[in-house]
């Protein structure tokens, strides 16, 4: 599909099959509930996957989205969930504000010196957390085959609610520290 081409300005997915991008977008808006470049539209239960070395345009995810590589240097917002799920590395370098649950169940999510996602939930059920520069999680769980690679930067983890729990049984590795802020209680199980 030529993103330049007027075929590639208005696509509908009306299936429950993901719809697959593996090409370089600039300056593109992506929805995805209602997934919008000029006007990409998908319907409740539609899946998205992103296969892109980068993604300079805004996202507002409102569904599932399956991230496998590249840089995402805009914003993502909106309610939907976003999930790490293959080998190889995500970075986010933009604001974030979407407020799904942040899954990485295999490969490497990286948060640049930019980039935060300060209103999702983090799980870590496989693969790797890195963070590059100080940042605020809300609400994080790491399993024991999952990994937190701190460096030299500080993680502070916001746990909203007395009586939820953040367990983090993976390893957390670097010279950085963590600040726990919150009413909930946080959990250290690995060997850190």
């Amino acid at each position: 599909l030529d993103p330049t081409s007027s075929a590639f300005r208005a696509v509908t997915n009306t299936g429950s099959s993901a719809f697959r991008i593996d090409q370089v977008l600039e300056n593109v808006e992506i929805i995805a509930s209602n997934l919008s470049f000029n006007l990409f539209t998908f319907n409740s239960g539609a899946k998205v996957e992103l296969a892109v070395d980068k993604i300079t345009g805004k996202i507002v995810n409102n569904g599932p989205l399956t991230c496998e590589l590249g840089e995402y240097t805009n914003t993502i917002s909106g309610s939907g969930s976003l999930i790490k799920s293959t080998t190889g590395t995500v970075t986010l370098s933009g604001s974030n504000s979407y407020t799904g649950t942040t899954t990485i169940t295999a490969g490497n999510l990286t948060l640049s010196s930019t980039g935060s996602i300060e209103n999702s939930r983090v799980d870590v059920t496989g693969g790797t957390l890195e963070i590059q520069g100080n940042k605020t999680i809300n609400h994080l769980d790491c399993d024991s085959s999952g990994a937190i690679v701190l460096g030299s930067n500080t993680l502070t983890i916001y746990q909203p609610t007395i009586g939820f729990e953040g367990n983090i049984a993976g390893t957390i590795s670097g010279s950085g520290g963590i600040i726990k802020d919150g009413p909930g209680e946080t959990w250290l199980f690995g060997s850190n």
